[in-house]
């Protein structure tokens, strides 16, 4: 019997823990119980198909899993799961997924849903200079209609064009919103939007099918008088905050203002001879390209998404290397640094790896050649230049081998065919007017040399046509069956045999409970429901694994990418990985359904790893121990109850109106017995580190066959590596794996930023910090903002 369980839930993390389960998992009816989420999590998951494909127990295995923290799932799952899951949509319970058109990856993304772009040619074929005039209703009565200065102001935040005066802001919205319907004589086609999320995407399908079809001539109105105000309640997001009318509206106003003005003209990156050559045969004017277009658009309608309250957008975009754009695409953060919504990655394979290295070896014997675009040798070894030298500035492009996806080396992504239905469509939404560009696009993609694509944190692939990441997470450290937490100073307690046995026992139980669970949710409606059958994708992953591996094997990170010393680990984690293929089949065989193509990951575990306080995914810690800074505006009670406990806080310079207080925080690893020297941070890892350590987790977690990738996230400091040897750690590693995200990064001091979320302390000063406050609760507030892949974990 394992001391916690639905009935005497593990308790979370004091501090973070607490605070992002009160943000984002408890609903009122839970009473701060995990034990009452694991239950209505169980109740929804089981209740998606017929009793008699659940094994004797199974409801009651499941709930004492979710609720002694063992299987926290995913943010997702914990947030909407209960007795209604059955009724509701696939995409509220997936974290990310694919669309290849504008509508579908807003539709996605207004669900919660990371979304993943490809923007070669083939895909991204609207020419948006061809979209139909538009204007935008709005009722002056509407709540939202602005006619205070707060109003205006809050309206130019998100526009493209900044620096206007609340006049110039007056003009600009006139220009396209009127206040009632125009004569039927004035335009040509009028959609009033439903107030829901499926009436928003569908004022962009129209948007879309109409400039697909070059309508430009045409009028398109559409209607917002009947988009709830901001605020109001949306009840199939636990009651949070609608965003109103005038985000979406803001989105239409920037896509039509964007491709008015020509492009800002491209930035000088190098005095390299190579850098010019490029500049010569890039695109003079990216607004002529459709594959541009696409992501602008994209862009302007996603980050609007982040009003709703339910999610930050996520989203990937990338691009083939021998693509004609590339070099216009590897530069795009460069020459708009505001288009942040996406991180951009260039799509790679072993020719060019293989191109790079021998005109490496060329330059280094002869010289720069006479660079000739139309040598693949030569494109291949510009395109890396280029690459390194953006992304050592910016962070983008980051490196996709897709060749080394599951799917592409089976051959299995070349199953998907087209048919005369190009499906996009399920109980809440179908799409319509916009069937046709789908089907134009399905029919381009059959010659497409690669078919597959990360979602935006890298760590499931998907189809490029429309597919889901269906992910949750195990935390195997949260099956042992004594506490784990040392205190005053102590030791590891070693387990005992019999400890042991019960432990492993438990984990091989939970990652199958884990694997049927992720199943089940394949069988939900959703838009792309003929690609879920076909492929049943799911992603079964670990968190926690550097606690897990000292407590249960008494091993550091050291000793983890030694695979002797560590032999015993790597065991149990491929046995692992088995059970939860060997349970995709002989469920998949009592469901009547396809065994799952992929099975296994590591996907970023941001949510459910702060529950419990411990490392995020297959990532080391970020810090030993820190102040949480968070933000508050001036004149808050919450800052003068902070002081008055001895919180350490300041006010803001660079940031009008806020003050920040500081919260001392320890990770779990700080407090199972580790050692100061035991503990290694992410910094303190060498990049061969964690590259080596990814490889090791491909190998036995994602195994010969039905894995997916790692999300994974290395950080070179640019105060310890210059360009070249950025170039040589990602020439010598990058090729080794199937995805994973390398950023430069400056030293926080160097940063030129006033303050940064999480500050790193000695134990002096963490110490001396604690010892100043008096606060018996010891649980601070949290701003959302800060919980989003505070750990760099998530590549976006």
């Amino acid at each position: 019997m394992h001391p916690f369980s639905y009935e005497n839930p593990r308790p979370l993390d004091k501090g973070m823990g607490v605070a992002v389960a009160r943000r984002t998992v408890f609903r009122p009816e839970d009473d701060e119980s995990m034990g009452k989420v694991g239950h209505r999590v169980a109740v929804g998951n089981t209740g998606l198909v017929d009793p008699k494909f659940l094994f004797e127990g199974e409801f009651e295995k499941l709930r004492d899993a979710l609720s002694r923290g063992a299987f926290p799932s995913s943010g997702r799952h914990l947030q909407h799961g209960d007795e209604n899951q059955p009724e509701r949509n696939m995409e509220v319970f997936t974290n990310c997924s694919s669309a290849p058109a504008a509508f579908s990856n807003k539709y996605l993304a207004l669900n919660g849903s990371g979304v993943g772009g490809c923007y070669d040619s083939h895909v991204r074929i609207v020419n948006w200079l061809k979209r139909p005039k538009i204007k935008l209703v709005l009722s002056d009565k509407h709540p939202d209609y602005p006619t205070t200065d707060e109003q205006w102001i809050k309206f130019t935040s998100g526009l493209h064009d900044q620096g206007l005066s609340i006049d110039q802001l007056k003009s600009l919205f006139k220009a396209y919103v009127i206040k009632k319907n125009p004569r039927k004589r004035t335009f040509d086609h009028l959609y009033r939007l439903e107030d829901s999320r499926e009436g928003m995407a569908k004022s962009l399908e129209i948007y879309e099918a109409m400039a697909y079809e070059e309508r430009s001539k045409d009028t398109l109105i559409l209607n917002f008088d009947d988009i709830r105000c901001e605020g109001s309640p949306i009840a199939g997001m636990q009651d949070r905050p609608a965003a109103g009318p005038v985000p979406l509206i803001r989105a239409f106003i920037n896509t039509e203002q964007f491709f008015s003005h020509p492009a800002p003209k491209l930035p000088h990156l190098s005095d390299e001879p190579w850098y010019q050559v490029i500049v010569e045969n890039s695109q003079s004017d990216l607004r002529d390209e459709p594959w541009f277009q696409g992501l602008v658009v994209d862009h302007f309608f996603s980050k609007e998404v982040v009003v709703g309250g339910a999610r930050r957008t996520a989203r990937i975009a990338v691009k083939h290397w021998k693509e004609e754009g590339i070099f216009n695409f590897i530069w795009l953060k460069v020459q708009f640094p505001d288009f942040w919504t996406s991180n951009n990655s260039v799509v790679v394979d072993a020719e060019f790896w293989t191109r790079v290295r021998k005109m490496q070896e060329h330059v280094a014997e002869f010289g720069e050649p006479e660079w000739q675009l139309g040598d693949l040798n030569h494109w291949a070894y510009l395109v890396f230049q280029q690459a390194t030298t953006c992304s050592w500035q910016t962070g983008d492009p980051g490196w996709v081998n897709v060749d080394n996806f599951e799917s592409e080396r089976t051959g299995r992504a070349k199953e998907r065919v087209l048919d005369e239905d190009q499906e996009f469509g399920s109980f809440k939404y179908q799409a319509d007017i916009g069937v046709k560009l789908l089907e134009d696009i399905a029919k381009r993609c059959m010659t497409a040399i690669y078919l597959m694509i990360p979602n935006p944190c890298g760590e499931v692939e998907l189809h490029m046509l429309g597919a889901y990441c269906v992910v949750a997470g195990m935390m195997p450290l949260n099956n042992c069956p004594f506490n784990y937490v040392v205190t005053n100073g102590g030791t590891r307690k070693e387990p005992t045999l019999e400890e042991c046995k019960q432990w492993d026992m438990m984990d091989e139980e939970t990652v199958r409970l884990q694997t049927r669970f992720l199943m089940r949710v394949n069988q939900m409606d959703s838009l792309y429901g003929k690609e879920v059958r076909r492929t049943q994708r799911i992603g079964v992953s670990l968190t926690g694994v550097h606690e897990y591996a000292w407590v249960r094997h008494g091993l550091t990170f050291h000793d983890l990418l030694d695979e002797n010393r560590s032999a015993s680990f790597w065991a149990h984690i491929e046995r692992l990985s088995n059970a939860a293929k060997d349970e995709s089949v002989r469920y998949a065989e009592e469901l009547g359904i396809e065994p799952p193509h992929t099975v296994v990951t590591f996907k970023p575990e941001g949510t459910t790893s702060k529950l419990y306080g411990c490392t995020e995914g297959a990532h080391l810690p970020p810090h030993r121990q820190y102040l949480r800074w968070v933000q508050y505006v001036n004149g808050d009670k919450l800052i003068k109850r902070y002081a008055e406990l001895g919180y350490p806080y300041k006010e803001l310079v660079t940031y009008n109106n806020q003050t920040i207080v500081g919260f001392p925080t320890m990770p779990l690893i700080t407090r199972i017995g580790m050692s100061e020297d035991q503990i290694v941070t992410a910094q303190e890892a060498t990049p061969e580190m964690h590259y080596k350590w990814v490889r090791l987790l491909e190998k036995y977690w994602l195994g010969k066959e039905k894995g997916n990738q790692i999300s994974y996230t290395i950080q070179v400091y640019t105060d310890q590596h210059s360009l070249e040897e950025y170039r040589r750690i990602v020439l010598e590693n990058q090729p080794t794996l199937r995805c994973c995200t390398i950023m430069p990064t400056m030293p926080a001091e160097e940063m030129g930023q006033e303050y940064l979320p999480e500050e790193t302390v000695s134990m002096d000063q963490f110490i001396n910090t604690v010892a100043n406050i008096n606060d018996p609760e010891g649980v601070g507030d949290i701003d959302l903002a800060h919980l989003q892949c505070a750990s760099g974990a998530c590549p976006i």
